[in-house]
């Protein structure tokens, strides 16, 4: 099937359509505790929105306080009026465009939409957060990017800037990635087109947002302040690794750590070809996606509290890393080709070498644990091996269930990161 937008679009909707009447039909069997409605929609981060909209930002150097969010999507639901159901159906439908933008930049087959589309962690493109206008506009900046539509980029990236704190990793990250993708003697000439094209529109955004901040609160840099007093400010990662949640919901943290290693990997790699052999990478995309992971990496590691568990929480790593569009074009790359057992032997190694940072030593279960992740990695890597058939249908069904899974889990009232 070729792919265009109005059929991405309509694929989209149709499976949010079966994702949400699946559920109900699974309550109305008893097989499934809970449906979405107005309460249990509401919880963590969305009462953090609702203070905004009610009475715009505040700052608490002692406390948690509406400072440490952006405002461009409490403002939209404030500005459309909506309530939690129908903000939730706002996001859902921001997310099939998104997505549908997406997928007419990378054109892929049915099948790798609906491995895309399933994935665990995008359920949170259906509950009352940021993320699906995040996924939304960043999917615009690549079409907008893919088309030569610089002036949409600009407006794009500035809006952007005002929905998450990514200015500060997609500033270096766009500087970095067109670097390594041109000849190293038209360095000063990339630099300034580059900080023509995306940083001055980031750089605009986020200033913009210090400014609103300033304006409501009376502090300057209130959202970096706001920060440090919920613990995260730079302090020397301490393990082993730990989440909220324990096992039931570290192993997907884990796995969104270890994706930011091998995109340092690959990063030094590029980096050194193209400082000593002039060699230019061949794909921006797949760069800014490694960058923006291999920073989320860094910035969880010593930026991250000690809440609750005494040792570096890495909660919410998976939903920074998986539910991005950053990570589909990193998927998309990754597992599109064939592995031999030597790439199979070193991820084994690598792998369990990093699992370390999670105390995987300490008991042959956690080794047993932290191999199943290791084992999810190998089978995106039997993907890439067409003869293969039922891998794909494999790997559908498990995203399905762990999206059902996690949607009901949030619904219940705790948050799967």
């Amino acid at each position: 099937m070729k792919i265009t937008f109005i059929k991405t679009l309509l694929y989209s909707a149709a499976y949010i359509l079966f994702f949400h009447l699946i559920q109900f039909f699974l309550y109305k069997i008893d097989m499934l505790s809970v449906v979405p409605d107005a309460q249990n929609l509401s919880s963590y981060d969305v009462g953090w929105y609702h203070k905004i909209i009610q009475r715009g930002y505040e700052y608490r150097s002692d406390q948690g306080a509406t400072a440490a969010f952006f405002p461009l999507f409490p403002y939209l639901w404030k500005f459309l009026s909506l309530n939690l159901i129908t903000v939730s159906i706002l996001n859902a439908l921001m997310f099939a465009v998104g997505f549908s933008l997406l997928a007419v930049v990378l054109a892929p087959t049915v099948q790798e939409m609906t491995l895309w589309i399933t994935f665990p962690m995008l359920y949170i493109m259906f509950v009352p957060y940021s993320e699906a206008l995040f996924f939304l506009l960043l999917s615009a900046c690549y079409y907008s990017m893919a088309k030569g539509k610089i002036y949409v980029t600009w407006v794009l990236l500035f809006l952007l800037s005002l929905t998450r704190p990514v200015a500060m990793i997609l500033i270096p990250a766009f500087l970095i990635a067109e670097l390594i993708s041109a000849d190293r003697k038209l360095w000063f000439s990339v630099v300034v087109k580059t900080l023509y094209r995306y940083v001055l529109p980031l750089a605009a955004g986020l200033l913009f947002f210090i400014w609103v901040q300033y304006y409501q609160t009376g502090v300057w840099f209130a959202f970096f302040k706001q920060e440090e007093a919920w613990g995260r400010k730079f302090q020397y990662p301490t393990f082993p690794l730990n989440s909220l949640h324990g096992p039931k919901y570290l192993w997907m943290n884990a796995l969104a750590l270890f994706a930011g290693v091998f995109s340092i990997i690959v990063l030094v790699r590029s980096g050194l070809l193209w400082l000593f052999k002039n060699k230019q990478a061949t794909d921006s995309r797949y760069l800014l996606s490694l960058l923006y992971m291999a920073a989320i990496f860094v910035q969880i590691l010593f930026f991250s509290p000690t809440w609750d568990t005494g040792t570096t929480n890495v909660f919410d790593t998976c939903r920074y890393v998986f539910a991005t569009p950053f990570f589909i074009v990193f998927i998309n790359k990754l597992f599109s080709k064939e592995y031999g057992y030597k790439d199979y032997i070193g991820v084994l190694l690598l792998s369990n070498a990093f699992w370390l940072m999670f105390a995987h030593y300490n008991h042959i279960q956690y080794f047993l644990y932290f191999n199943v992740c290791t084992a999810f990695i190998m089978l995106y890597m039997l993907y890439g091996n067409k003869k293969l058939t039922w891998v794909p249908m494999i790997i559908a069904s498990l995203h399905f269930f762990l999206q059902i899974h996690f949607y009901q889990y949030y619904l219940l009232g705790y948050f799967p990161g």
